[in-house]
């Protein structure tokens, strides 16, 4: 956890950040199994290894998964996040990309998000999706191509799996706090895109005076957030012409 930035000898630290999701995800899942059968009484199917599981057995497990997960968070994400910095500021957007997807899994089984969660995931599928072509095999320093799966630790339907998987908790979060964090995450995702150099902390992000909100009163619009258009905007163009009315009230923002 002390390495100072991500290194092709570093690859291990990723796989073992992969297997220790996982298996907090296994423990958790064999945990809420097995109280649901204790519940039900039907004696449904156990889990392969669990046949007595009782709730005893559950609150273990549960005990295991959240002391795993509170070691994966405080020792493997700071170090990811300052990998994925220095990756950033070099250009690196393979390595970048590889540890945003690493950071994201981190958070694909949570039940309750934070806002570092939640900034997290979306700033890491806007990155990825914004510098990886599926299917293309990606370079490496040596020169070599390698595969999208073997550089990245995790294959196409993967990554379109951890990002389906964690979209609907996500958008729940931002509609929970509009007005509020939602704005401070919003303005952080921007930061992480437009720039080529790290973005600031979430806890230094500034709003800009802006709000934004969702586009529920224009067409299509559930699930699209933007600012808050100023007064000086038409707020009719929206529905005849979004990209004109959205490109408007970006300019205008203080």
């Amino acid at each position: 956890r002390d390495m100072p930035a991500y290194t092709p000898a570093a690859a291990a630290v990723l796989y073992v950040v992969r297997l220790w999701a996982r298996l907090i995800a296994f423990a958790s899942n064999v945990a809420e199994h097995s109280r649901a059968r204790v519940a039900s009484g039907d004696g449904g199917k156990s889990t392969r290894g669990f046949d007595s599981a009782s709730c005893e057995t559950a609150q273990e497990l549960t005990d295991i998964a959240q002391n795993w997960g509170s070691r994966l968070h405080l020792e493997a994400v700071p170090t990811l996040e300052r990998w994925c910095n220095r990756a950033m500021e070099s250009g690196n957007t393979d390595e970048a990309c590889a540890l945003w997807l690493h950071l994201a899994l981190v958070y694909r089984w949570s039940d309750s998000l934070s806002i570092h969660a939640v900034s997290i995931l979306l700033c890491a599928e806007i990155y990825v999706n914004a510098n990886l072509c599926v299917g293309m095999a990606l370079g490496s320093k040596s020169g070599a191509a390698k595969s999208r799966e073997e550089l990245l630790g995790f294959s196409d339907s993967e990554v379109f799996e951890l990002f389906h998987a964690t979209r609907p908790r996500v958008y729940d979060w931002l509609k929970q706090h509009l007005g509020g964090d939602t704005s401070r995450v919003l303005e952080h995702v921007v930061g992480i895109v437009a720039s080529s150099q790290t973005a600031s902390l979430l806890e230094e992000v500034a709003t800009l005076g802006r709000r934004w909100r969702e586009m529920e009163e224009s067409w299509d619009g559930a699930g699209r957030f933007a600012p808050s258009a100023p007064r000086a905007v038409d707020g009719a163009l929206a529905d005849e012409n979004f990209a004109q009315w959205l490109a408007a009230s970006v300019d205008a923002a203080p």
